[in-house]
């Protein structure tokens, strides 16, 4: 707790923070070689992306971020209720944070998070559960647009955009549609770096169809 209230008065610009954490077994002994953020794939390059501004990116492909090493400002709550019974609350909160470039992270690792055969979800749903199951959810996160000042329509078309990018990359012909947009000229109009933005949605989805593939395989 220390260490995170610590986090957020160095970066009084973030209301979310997820950490690190050493995987235990069920007796509370470590017995794993890798910590969570190893499993859930937040290497160091993964990390350099998130620092570079691709926070969104980075959580796109499937969730890396869980509920029991988070904390938030009491300012982001308007922006999480009502919570969603269609997905997870820690992928809710995460994305929700990242739509308005308000998370951020801790590598080290702050609490044991323990493996056991009755969990819910547990670490077994990275593994044999990747983000295929955002195809099947619907737009859940819309209530953000009536938060946004009624005389700032650029964040309101900004964060439109950011919506239809985001849901495209889990669509059907998730591929040919993402070129259709940038043929569009949407991303020039709301990314800086729209051609970086825009490669990377497209190895987004190679990579979900490869993981696809692999599933199903």
């Amino acid at each position: 707790v220390e260490t995170i209230i610590g986090y957020f008065n160095s970066n009084p610009d973030k209301e979310f923070v997820f950490t690190n954490a050493v995987l235990v077994n069920a007796a509370g002994i470590p017995s794993y070689n890798q910590t969570l953020f190893d499993v859930l794939g937040l290497d160091k390059e993964t990390l350099d992306l998130f620092d570079r501004g691709y926070e969104l990116e980075m959580l796109s492909i499937y969730c890396r971020v869980t509920g029991a090493t988070c904390a938030l400002r009491a300012s982001m709550m308007p922006y999480c209720i009502p919570l969603s019974d269609i997905i997870a609350h820690d992928e809710m909160l995460a994305m929700t944070s990242a739509f308005r470039n308000k998370i951020g992270y801790i590598a080290q690792c702050l609490i044991k998070y323990r493996q056991h055969g009755k969990q819910t979800i547990g670490l077994r749903m990275a593994i044999r559960h990747p983000g295929e199951k955002w195809e099947y959810t619907t737009n859940i996160m819309m209530w953000h647009d009536a938060l946004i000042e009624k005389n700032d329509e650029n964040s309101r078309e900004r964060l439109r955009f950011i919506y239809q990018r985001f849901w495209t990359l889990r669509s059907s012909w998730a591929l040919l549609r993402i070129i259709r947009i940038y043929l569009s000229g949407c991303y020039k109009k709301y990314y800086t770096n729209a051609e970086s933005v825009f490669w990377w949605d497209v190895k987004t989805v190679l990579f979900r169809m490869k993981r696809k593939i692999k599933f199903i395989g």
